[in-house]
């Protein structure tokens, strides 16, 4: 069992102040981003912005619940139904709240980190939290079952598979299950450092929590995609990259695999045409990339809600009832409506 002073930490941090980075333990994964830091596409975007709440969409009950609930939340006027008005206030409403919620969980874990209360943190301080839930003795189905409230498992169990284990020279000390990590830890920290001085105090934690909330952040996030997909170095991202860059996460050894790589590859190509490169000239630029990526520019969000009322206003008269909705939950789960169009996205 994992050591009591760690499940304590684990206690505090994951049950009590739902960290994004995301959660220490998944490094790709940033709330209401189209894409995840390592290039792949973010399954939980429509998620995250309809939902106050991580959901399983294979609970058709859960997702059922979630549905109505966020129904009635949206239902302003209580009509019985909502207008594409009403669904773009609830989704700037939760993305006001992820914001405000994201620094109130910052400053938290800053007190828990910030062991001599000076102000800052420093990679010493916060190594050794990092070191213990990283370590090896703690096995993956350890790991999964203490954390099935706080954690994607299926996320985790993802990120364990495409672990690459590399030699690093501190890694019998620390005895780490992926020791190259702790490197990539390192460096995300030290760009949070903006003032140069070795510790971050509060706004430069925040940064490093939650790089998505501010420009810096948004800058390295930009640069780290076009990293993953340029592969001939011009610091943009052409059609064809960004469709074949990426390793996916499809089984090959799934009868199906053939099918489900040409759906995935639909799926890229209209993701890319139709959100990414604005001026249609084939490749993503900084800029595109950058409004792309950008929580706060509500075009990606505005754009979701409208394709959520063109397929699910059966009726076609500008609004949806809860019936509507349920009818079409998998809609609702699912990152884009483009995944509906072209072969569903996995989960959201």
């Amino acid at each position: 069992m994992i050591k009591p002073i760690l499940a304590i930490f684990l206690f505090q941090t994951v049950f009590s102040i739902p960290l994004n980075r995301s959660d220490i333990l998944d490094n790709d994964h940033v709330q209401l981003m189209p894409l995840e830091r390592d290039g792949e596409i973010n399954e939980k975007f429509r998620q995250e912005m309809l939902f106050s709440h991580n959901l399983d969409t294979t609970d058709t009950k859960q997702l059922a619940d979630s549905i109505k609930e966020m129904f009635k939340i949206t239902d302003k006027n209580e009509d019985g139904y909502l207008t594409a008005e009403e669904l773009k206030s609830q989704i700037r409403k939760n993305m006001e709240e992820h914001l405000e919620r994201s620094k109130n969980d910052s400053e938290k874990f800053f007190e828990i980190i910030d062991l001599n209360k000076d102000g800052w943190v420093t990679w010493e301080e916060f190594e050794p939290h990092f070191d213990n839930m990283h370590r090896s003795d703690h096995d993956e189905n350890e790991l999964l079952q203490d954390h099935t409230e706080g954690l994607n498992s299926r996320i985790f169990k993802k990120k364990i598979k495409k672990c690459r284990v590399r030699k690093h020279p501190d890694a019998q000390k620390h005895n780490f299950s992926d020791p190259h990590r702790v490197e990539d830890e390192k460096r995300m920290f030290n760009r949070s450092d903006i003032t140069k001085d070795g510790r971050l105090d509060k706004m430069e934690w925040h940064i490093f929590l939650h790089p998505e909330y501010s420009s810096q952040g948004l800058v390295e996030i930009v640069n780290d995609l076009i990293d993953v997909y340029d592969k001939n170095n011009d610091r943009e991202i052409s059609q064809e990259e960004f469709v074949n860059g990426v390793p996916g996460s499809i089984d090959e050894t799934n009868p199906e695999f053939e099918k489900m790589e040409e759906e995935e590859t639909k799926r890229r190509i209209a993701e890319f045409t139709t959100e990414i490169d604005q001026d249609s000239n084939g490749k993503a630029s900084f800029r595109e990339l950058y409004e792309y990526v950008d929580p706060q520019n509500f075009r990606l969000a505005s754009k979701e809600v409208n394709d959520i009322m063109m397929l699910t206003d059966t009726n076609n008269d500008g609004k949806v009832s809860l019936e509507e909705l349920l009818e079409r939950d998998w809609l609702l789960a699912r990152s884009s409506l483009l995944s509906a169009r072209n072969g569903l996205h996995d989960e959201m």
